[in-house]
């Protein structure tokens, strides 16, 4: 089994950010990072030009191709951590394998909520926050799986998700909980510029409603 000094669980912002940080301090200490994901670092804000066609993921990286290499540490792309054994300093993978650690720093960011909605299970129902599931879209898109496209929730993830599709030539309709989109970050002022860019735009926002059921489609 291999140890490293330092093991980073995450390949995204935090996680990169962490390995440059460790590096500025400590030049030689054996360092890796595990990604479940099979990408080099990417910028997830940028996922949404996937659907547009303006980026694919050689093109949305923000760190160079031999960043790796540059921080001097190993990279586990494409597997995931199942089980982090505290008394043995180790983390064990889907494959069985483990890979020990002196300090680890669990860095893999949120998972998209999904509420507890009837018929989140069906075909054309997706989440939005990395570039697997922005693909899944663009892929369901190009087979001519809707040309209409409901976005539940109205904050920066949601509202960037109804840009794209917009983008992409859908009718879409957003629908937010709260009185008004991005309630948690902008005042009322802001939110209600915001909404009139959409609506000039044709996006049809909902507010002070809630999803309650998805119909159609087939499951699975």
């Amino acid at each position: 089994m291999e140890r490293f000094e330092y093991l980073i669980l995450g390949n995204s912002t935090a996680g990169v950010a962490a390995a440059e940080a460790i590096r500025s301090v400590d030049r030689e200490g054996k360092l890796a990072i595990v990604s479940e994901e099979p990408y080099h670092t990417y910028s997830r804000p940028l996922i949404s030009y996937l659907i547009t066609g303006e980026r694919d993921v050689e093109r949305m990286g923000y760190r160079s191709g031999d960043f790796y290499e540059r921080i001097g540490g190993r990279v586990f792309l494409g597997v995931k951590v199942e089980r982090i054994d505290c008394e043995g300093r180790k983390v064990v993978t889907s494959g069985g394998e483990g890979i020990g650690f002196g300090k680890l720093l669990i860095a893999t960011g949120g998972r998209a909520i999904i509420p507890p909605i009837a018929g989140v299970e069906r075909e054309g129902v997706f989440t939005f926050t990395s570039y697997d599931d922005a693909r899944r879209v663009k892929d369901y898109i190009e087979r001519g799986g809707c040309d209409e496209g409901v976005v539940v929730g109205g904050g920066l993830i949601g509202l960037q998700a109804a840009e794209a599709l917009c983008r992409a030539g859908l009718k879409v309709t957003v629908v937010e909980l709260l009185a008004r989109v991005l309630a948690p970050v902008l005042d009322e002022e802001g939110s209600r510029l915001v909404e009139e860019v959409f609506r000039r735009n044709g996006v049809r926002i909902v507010t002070g409603v809630g999803a309650k059921e998805i119909r159609g489609g087939a499951v699975g």
